[in-house]
């Protein structure tokens, strides 16, 4: 399934006025044509994709891919990936020979293309427990942590858990994002244990020695708050990425705790990195889950992916993949996919 004739949608959805982004925001101004698009496939094949129209127009790697995060070269040549084999590996974006990097999930490279950043943790991301890099065993918060590398050197920098993080609360890593000139990387923290603990911190690379504040275990709050909109107190921002801007791109969760003490709803949100809001960018359902949030280089163009676990809560269903140009309500491209990025 998937709609043709994006960028006229796109334009038709302006017009009608159903973009929420705030006046006096010039950094959405209206940009160019599309950017490309590579993304997994829920058969775990990486391919590149029309920006139009959804199809597939190259197959770089067939098989054994793991979804929710992929990083491109800022010369769109160069696209890193991680794998059942639980490595992280590189291949051209014109298609050719694979080459491995390290071992990790999620990788995210800096915006120079000098560094990649990437997680280290027993299940490969919280949406890849099923897809070949779970371990098995009990996680503990020790097995858990950030890694920096530089590229053309194979040095590392790892960012743990705290000190004092009991072994039986581990953050897990769903989520990472560099900031414009490699100052700070957003890492988007998943549910720790009774659907709590979701959150969205900031470290320097230069400076930080955990990816999370020594606080996190005890308040479960990231140095990314809520301070906007309603029930500000029991909201998170459950996944964030960077625009090229400084601001972050972010869905916005409530309510956090059990049982919830409001209604569950999902708000995508542009915001400063105090969560001050900027711009709404358009409101998302409450029963999917989100992935895949990230901007194109000129940051008028955001997807991300929806979906939802199966009826058996067991597994999660291939996601769809929306596009928003300018803060436009997203517009469904294609489904049956695990991940995606700009290209």
């Amino acid at each position: 399934m998937m709609k043709r004739g994006i960028v006229a949608a796109v334009t038709l959805a302006l017009a009608a006025g159903t973009a929420a982004i705030s006046s006096g925001t010039a950094a959405y101004a209206t940009g160019s044509g599309e950017p490309g698009i590579v993304a997994v496939t829920s058969n775990g094949a990486l391919v590149v994709l029309n920006p139009a129209t959804g199809a597939t127009t190259r197959t770089l790697v067939h098989g054994g891919v793991l979804g929710d995060e992929l990083a491109v070269s800022p010369s769109g040549k160069t696209v890193y990936f991680a794998t059942t084999r639980c490595e992280i590996d590189s291949v051209p974006a014109a298609g050719g020979k694979t080459r491995q990097i390290t071992s990790g999930s999620l990788p995210a490279l800096n915006p120079e293309g000098t560094e990649l950043a990437f997680a280290r943790e027993p299940s490969g991301g919280y949406a890849n427990q099923d897809q070949g890099c779970y371990k098995g065993g009990t996680p503990e918060a020790k097995d858990f942590s950030v890694v920096v590398q530089t590229l053309a050197t194979g040095a590392q920098r790892t960012y743990p858990s705290p000190p004092g993080v009991p072994a039986a609360l581990p953050f897990p890593i769903t989520h990472l994002s560099w900031g414009p000139g490699g100052r700070q990387l957003a890492v988007s923290i998943g549910t720790v244990q009774d659907n709590d603990g979701q959150g969205l911190t900031l470290i320097d690379p230069a400076t930080s020695r955990y990816y999370i504040p020594a606080t996190y275990a005890t308040t479960g709050a990231g140095t990314v708050q809520v301070t906007s909109g309603p029930y500000a107190d029991d909201s998170e921002y459950v996944q964030g990425a960077f625009l090229p801007d400084g601001n972050l791109f972010v869905d916005r969760n409530c309510c956090a705790g059990v049982p919830p003490q409001h209604p569950f709803s999902n708000l995508f949100w542009i915001v400063t990195t105090s969560g001050h809001l900027v711009a709404q960018v358009a409101p998302a359902s409450g029963s999917k889950l989100y992935s895949s949030l990230g901007a194109d280089q000129s940051g008028h163009w955001l997807m991300y992916l929806s979906t939802s676990y199966n009826a058996s809560g067991t597994s999660l269903l291939p996601g769809k993949l929306f596009i928003s140009h300018n803060g436009a309500a997203g517009v469904l491209l294609t489904t049956g996919l695990a991940a995606a990025a700009w290209l």
